[in-house]
């Protein structure tokens, strides 16, 4: 037997090389990396290696030439694989002495000529003289190209290069300049931030001082007008608070100062410094930590202000007499936060927007109360650059939930997310490329198989077509054969189909499934197949037979056994021919069995061809009436035969006594049908 060493890193197309060759008389031999390879190669000398191009620690190429220069291996036939279209091919299969390439997907019947081709035809001495032939073309291409052809192509060579080289140096001006821009913003934010804060600041300290002195002695619309400026700079100093945050965050410079605390601590200290804002609205704040939760590592003030917000945020949504409901839930390494509102929810076209800068609800633009629409952005922002997650679900009319998880540990969780970040675009596009080759394979041997299939479906319906005809043929052989036995006897003429017709009609009402079965139908037509081997003079005396005669005529059932034995497709019927004339009690022949011992096929055909035999005349005896024979059924019930088959012909009398009256009872021989 051949070996055949496989050697790829994609499992799938081990697997499939390996099924395929299973049955064509391969030792196969797996290999997943370069070293794999080279040790078994030099172990067990396979006869051909199919060799991937890019597997792990020695790609194939430097496995394909370290095989080639071992002096015991070089005689090793090497067909590299590859998922991809190779250009220098030739180049290749010189440099490393591999004998062909083949390219994945492959059909398996393709790879199963291809390789028979290899090693059991002149292929490698073809590919040899070709790959020579080859190398002496090359030579001479060479050598005649002139010294202005070479100088030409070195130019386009050095023209492309420069052209590169150009437009790498424009990426990295365009990456500088809006570097800059990045910084003349932050400059902006940071000089408005602070030319704003002083004017600001001086605003609210007069406005505060002239609430404090004028106020009581003066109007409501005075004190009306102060109490709006002092809203409107309180708004201002928040706005400018938010845009700095989010430029800072932004930039990708937030700092995080992680200390140790309680989140359901900090939850609850949030909603009593809101409780005041939360009685004027008239909502209800409910709080529950659904479970022991342990410290945190993060930083306290950050998480603070991106949980205040989505508390402030829910109580803007949820109108009077609503609810707004906080849950606190320690999931092991996580802690999930969930604050759910009971307002009019957001549209599924706007949910994806929340947590985009600057966006502002409809109702937000209306409400003078209303921010820039960076608080969501900035929330965002806090809690994955802690390590966790931010997620929104809203139904319009039932409210909005917005669901935070957060890592025990800030450490863990950034430096998890920076693994994360590093390795899994590799990874997502390395199982991508396996997936899509996997799948090609696939469909290939989706289609091979299919193919297969259709033909082995077509060669199986000949196949029972066939095993129709034969069995057909059987029937007619064995029928004309048990029309040979009833002329054999002349005095039971048509014994064997009345005998049939009559089992029938019992089996029908005792269990249909025993119609269906092969061995009924051949036990019919052949329980007394073996009256053959009975003289015919014992079976057409006229007189009463001699006790001799009658135990020589008793060894029929025995005869017609060991006859069908020789004939395997007649050994169902073996049982029933054998002990047909076996009796309920005991006392019948050849073995003398007892009840259920005796096949009920045996067991019926007794019934049916005791009945027929009592209604059929004899040169010694009148027959008896059918009446008279059923009284004697019913007579030797328990006895002779079997209680269930006695009752069961009683069930179907009717339809036989219709039958034997207009002389209608069907020969099993002529009735396709049964």
């Amino acid at each position: 037997m051949k070996k055949l060493l496989v050697v790829d890193d994609e499992e799938i197309i081990r697997k499939l090389v390996k099924r395929t060759f299973s049955s064509q008389n391969y030792i196969i031999r797996e290999a997943q990396n370069g070293t794999e390879a080279l040790n078994i190669a030099k172990n067990e000398r396979p006869d051909l290696i199919l060799l991937d191009i890019n597997i792990p620690e020695m790609n194939g190429i430097e496995v394909c030439k370290r095989i080639k220069e071992d002096i015991l291996l070089r005689g090793t036939f090497v067909i590299l694989l590859t998922g991809r279209e190779i250009e220098d091919s030739e180049k290749i299969l010189e440099e490393t002495c591999a004998d062909e390439f083949f390219k994945k997907p492959f059909s398996p019947l393709e790879l199963i000529e291809k390789i028979n081709q290899v090693l059991y035809g002149d292929k490698f001495s073809q590919l040899m003289k070709t790959r020579i032939n080859a190398k002496d073309v090359i030579s001479e291409d060479i050598e005649s190209m002139s010294q202005e052809q070479l100088l030409s192509y070195a130019k386009d060579i050095a023209y492309i290069y420069k052209e590169e080289l150009r437009k790498r140096k424009e990426l990295e001006f365009a990456v500088d300049k809006l570097k800059d821009l990045e910084r003349m913003k932050d400059v902006f934010i940071s000089l408005l931030s602070q030319e704003l804060r002083t004017p600001l600041s001086i605003i609210k300290g007069y406005m505060e001082l002239m609430g404090e002195a004028l106020i009581p002695s003066h109007s409501t619309e005075l004190q009306a007008f102060i109490r709006a400026i002092l809203g409107s700079s309180k708004k201002l100093e928040t706005l400018i608070e938010e845009l700095v945050d989010f430029s800072t965050m932004e930039a990708g410079r937030i700092a995080i100062d992680k200390v140790d605390f309680s989140l359901p601590a900090l939850l609850q200290f949030i909603i009593m410094e809101n409780s005041q804002k939360i009685a004027s609205a008239g909502i209800e704040v409910k709080f529950e930590a659904k479970n022991e939760i342990k410290n945190i590592k993060a930083d306290q003030g950050k998480i603070r202000e991106a949980l205040s917000y989505l508390l402030n945020n829910a109580m803007k949504f949820t109108p009077e007499g609503g609810k707004v409901f906080i849950e606190c839930e320690d999931e092991k390494h996580w802690i999930k936060v969930t604050f759910r509102d009971t307002g009019a929810g957001i549209s599924q076209e706007n949910l994806d927007k929340v947590f985009s800068p600057y966006y502002q609800s409809e109702d937000s633009i209306t409400d003078p109360t209303a921010r820039m629409g960076l608080g969501l952005s900035i929330v965002k922002h806090i809690i994955e650059a802690h390590g966790g997650t931010v997620q929104i679900e809203s139904k319009q009319g039932e409210g909005t939930t917005f669901m935070i998880t957060l890592p025990r540990s800030y450490k863990d969780a950034l430096e998890m997310v920076s693994e994360l970040k590093s390795i899994y675009p590799k990874k997502i596009e390395e199982m991508s490329a396996h997936l899509e080759a996997a799948e090609k394979q696939l469909l290939i041997y989706a289609q091979e198989l299919s193919g297969m299939y259709t033909k082995e479906k077509l060669k199986s319906q000949q196949l029972e077509e066939t095993v129709r005809e034969l069995e057909n043929t059987y029937i007619e052989t064995i029928s004309a054969l048990a029309t040979a036995i009833d002329l054999k006897d002349a005095y039971t003429g048509e014994h064997t189909g009345r005998v049939a017709y009559y089992a029938h009609c019992i089996a029908a009402e005792l269990d249909e499934n025993i119609i269906k079965e092969k061995d009924f139908k051949y036990s019919l037509l052949l329980h007394d197949v073996g009256k053959i081997g009975i003289a015919e003079d014992i079976l057409k005396k006229v007189g009463k037979l001699t006790e001799e005669e009658w135990n020589i005529l008793k060894l029929h059932p025995d005869i017609g056994a060991r006859l069908l034995s020789n004939v395997k497709f007649l050994t169902p019927a073996l049982d029933s021919v054998r002990h047909h004339h076996e009796r309920w009690d005991g006392k019948g022949y050849p073995e003398g069995l007892v009840g259920e011992e005796i096949p009920i096929v045996a067991r019926i055909i007794a019934v049916a061809d005791s009945f027929d035999a009592m209604t059929s005349d004899r040169p010694y005896r009148k027959g008896m009436s059918i009446e008279e024979a059923k009284k004697e059924m019913q007579k030797s019930s328990g006895t002779q035969f079997d209680p269930a088959v006695v009752e069961a012909f009683m069930r179907a009398w009717d339809k036989i006594e219709v039958s034997i009256k207009k002389k209608t009872v069907k020969s099993i021989l002529q009735d396709e049908s049964f």
